[in-house]
């Protein structure tokens, strides 16, 4: 009895660790699509890893404008602001061997480590760093800046650490590199139009790979751990055991449907077979009973599927209002309505719920706040689109996208005709 004990409790806290690092990664991924703000991104990727790592410190160092030298941007837990001021050479310190070699670095004992810089040493004292790990931000073939996580007390980090911080450091690689695709479009607009296809497909991309991640990785894991208790559950003498095997198959089958849905909102299958139409009737419904308010569907007949980069922006900016709404609004009903005109898509979603200060919430946007608006404004804008936002506190609010069917082709295959509303 306290063996099996032991490892149900042991199951569920590794089930709890997989759901919370499922549900953080999967938040950092909603900041990389939703926002441009490369310092934004940055300090959440650098927080990530303090948590998921469970160290003292977290960093990260960028390569200096100019230079092959590396400066920390980001931090977090660190005490001793001279930290900033440091310049890391490649090949100095665990920081530079990182960055000369492209290869992860650890030490249990930085202060004794013979790889330790003595340039930087004063501020290791100051801030009572022990154990570090460092792994490289790579973007193709070069590393670009290194990620940092320390503790002040011994404690050897594990490979899991290191997979994990590998994984938010290509977040990281991500996000800078989708940073500086969008400083190269602002140039002029008919740059903006030719390489803003390609960065809304990388931010789907990365969706794609992170939603196959969780269904592959972790449903298959969780897969298999409710296969082998439910195989425990039929061995002579397990009837003792019985409620809690019971128990852990209904944590773990809970925590797999979590897994499910964190997927489903990454990216829907339906939105790739059967287009946007399908996809936003799903949706609909979907966070209709989820958050308990009555939700109207209407849409226009539509011979042809619609061109992918609208189809994705529009999916996109319905997934953020209706998250919105059932985090916030308080609503009641919502009415989502999808209409073509010769030139123009008009996507609208209005509900009855409290509303907000429009203008408020815009300058809010400017300190890193409402990532979800700067998110929805910055795909619509990525596609030649146009955002309004109507509201006012207990006047509910209506959100309007409008897209130009003039400059961008329609998808190849044709999808069904829709009844007019549902």
């Amino acid at each position: 009895m306290i063996h099996d004990l032991s490892e149900r409790r042991q199951a569920e806290q590794e089930a709890e660790q997989r759901r919370y690092a499922a549900e953080l990664i999967t938040d950092l991924a909603r900041t990389i699509t939703a926002s441009l703000d490369l310092a934004t991104v940055l300090q959440r990727v650098v927080e990530g890893a303090q948590r998921l790592c469970k160290s003292d410190n977290a960093a990260i160092a960028l390569r200096d404008t100019g230079s092959e030298a590396m400066v920390i941007r980001h931090m977090t837990g660190v005490r001793y602001q001279a930290c900033e001021t440091i310049h890391i050479q490649p090949g100095e310190g665990i920081g530079g061997i990182v960055l000369a070699t492209g290869r992860p670095c650890r030490t249990e004992h930085y202060a004794e480590d013979s790889r330790g810089s003595n340039a930087h040493m004063e501020v290791i004292r100051a801030e009572g760093v022990e154990s570090l790990m460092a792994v490289p931000i790579q973007i193709g073939a070069r590393t670009e800046g290194v990620i940092y996580v320390a503790t002040r007390v011994t404690r050897p980090f594990t490979d899991r650490d290191e997979r994990i911080l590998q994984r938010l450091a290509a977040y990281a690689a991500i996000a800078i590199h989708n940073a500086r695709l969008y400083g190269e479009v602002s140039a002029g607009r008919e740059r903006l139009r030719a390489l803003s296809h390609r960065l809304v497909e990388a931010q789907e991309a990365e969706r794609r790979l992170i939603a196959r991640e969780l269904h592959d990785e972790v449903g298959q894991a969780l897969t298999a751990v409710n296969i082998n208790l439910q195989a425990i559950q039929r061995l002579p003498g397990a009837s003792t055991v019985s409620a809690h095997l019971e128990e852990s198959m209904d944590i773990v089958e809970h925590t797999l449907q979590q897994v499910r849905n964190l997927s489903l909102d990454l990216r829907p299958s339906l939105l790739d077979d059967l287009g946007l139409v399908a996809a936003l009737r799903w949706y609909v419904d979907r966070q209709a009973q989820r958050a308990e308010f009555t939700a109207t569907f209407a849409t226009d007949p539509l011979e042809l599927r619609l061109s992918p980069d609208i189809e994705i922006v529009c999916f996109r900016v319905a997934q953020e209002a209706l998250t919105n709404i059932a985090r916030h609004a308080r609503a009641r009903r919502v009415w989502v309505t999808l209409r073509r005109s010769d030139t123009d898509l008009h996507l609208v979603i209005r509900d009855d719920g409290v509303g907000f200060d429009v203008r408020t919430a815009w300058e809010h946007t400017s300190g890193g706040g409402n990532l979800g608006l700067l998110g929805m404004q910055q795909r619509v804008a990525l596609v030649g689109g146009q955002l309004e936002i109507t509201s006012a506190p207990a006047r509910g609010t209506e959100i309007h996208a409008r897209f130009s069917l003039l400059a961008l082709p329609s998808h190849p295959e044709g999808t069904p005709k829709e009844k007019d509303s549902s």
